[in-house]
């Protein structure tokens, strides 16, 4: 139990190191934490 605790407080962590990144450096966020997340598609291209 007390694994999962430790589990949950590094994950709000990582995420919120994730969302300050995303926020105020977005150059950053895109080179390195969405590289290569999506595939280039039309699809994409078209809805934005």
């Amino acid at each position: 139990m007390i694994a999962l605790r430790i589990i949950y407080i590094l994950n709000i962590i990582v995420a919120g190191q994730i969302a300050f990144t995303s926020m105020f450096q977005a150059e950053k966020a895109s080179a390195t934490i969405f590289a290569g997340a999506y595939e280039h598609t039309d699809l994409v291209r078209l809805e934005g």
